[in-house]
């Protein structure tokens, strides 16, 4: 199999910096079991990324892909360091969970204004923050408590509080999955919109092939347990995508079908527990 390192990204108007943002290098991963014994995860994940790169992960349920953001996170550690290499400091990251992470005692505006960094203080603390409320078509709800909110407009908190906080890493784990379809359809073009602005680097974890080839500059498609990449492929389809045309364009239905093929096969390994 070829190297998987250095793949082409995309060549769109509004595609990312071709400044490299992340070397993710072997990276191995295991945790412990209840007996003390390792677990592995991960196995030799590779991949270069792009600044400001969208980058959808896939693959069967429970392979890892939660493992690699936490990494990315800072929440888990690698074995080596020289596994994960940032050009410069650690990006500010910023975390999108599938269930409910807003602050259900805090208003909205005190949600969004949570992430942001204490050196932003008075007026602009509260300027950015309104701007980001009204970005994710919140101001009329700015008062109300995370309790009040539905699923949708709490996760349009989220994304709002990420990146109110000047998030240069975004990491979304499943964030739309338990949503009804027209709010997520609507979602994905609010965070699309939402990544325009500010333009972080970005991995999303989805099961949803058609949510990936929207979303990506790049889908990454993990193998079974433990995890490493099987294949990169590249949506490079023009910007901005809409979820009821995109299947129009030439290529996608390849696309979509190589991209089934892939994760059905590493499904049913895992599901078999083969190993690799």
């Amino acid at each position: 199999m070829p190297s998987l390192k250095h793949q082409p990204v995309a060549d769109m108007s509004e595609g990312p910096d071709r400044s490299e943002a992340l070397e993710i290098n072997d990276l191995s991963f295991a945790y412990r079991g209840r007996r003390g014994e390792p677990v592995p995860v991960l196995d030799h994940v590779t991949l270069d990324v792009a600044k400001g790169e969208f980058i959808c992960l896939i693959g069967p349920s429970g392979c890892g892909k939660t493992s690699l953001l936490r990494i990315l996170a800072g929440l888990e550690k690698p074995p080596s360091k020289e596994m994960l290499r940032w050009p410069g400091h650690h990006p500010r990251a910023g975390f999108i969970f599938q269930g409910r992470s807003v602050f259900p005692w805090l208003s909205v505006e005190d949600n969004v204004a949570y992430g942001i960094e204490g050196s932003v203080k008075g007026e602009e603390r509260r300027e950015r923050v309104r701007e980001w409320i009204e970005r994710m078509g919140l101001t009329p709800y700015a008062k109300r408590k995370g309790y009040e909110l539905s699923g949708g407009m709490a996760q349009r908190v989220a994304i709002a509080r990420a990146l109110a906080a000047e998030t240069e890493l975004l990491l979304c784990d499943e964030p739309f999955a338990a949503l009804d379809e027209p709010t997520r359809l609507l979602l994905q073009q609010e965070l699309l919109e939402a990544w325009k602005i500010t333009r972080p680097t970005v991995f999303f974890v989805t099961h949803s092939i058609s949510e990936a080839i929207l979303l990506a500059d790049r889908v990454v498609l993990m193998t079974s347990v433990p995890a490493s990449v099987r294949t990169i492929s590249a949506a490079g389809f023009p910007r901005p995508r809409d979820s009821f045309t995109l299947a129009e364009n030439e290529g996608y239905a390849e696309l979509a079908t190589k991209l089934w093929d892939e994760l059905r096969e590493e499904m049913q390994n895992q599901r078999e527990g083969r190993v690799r």
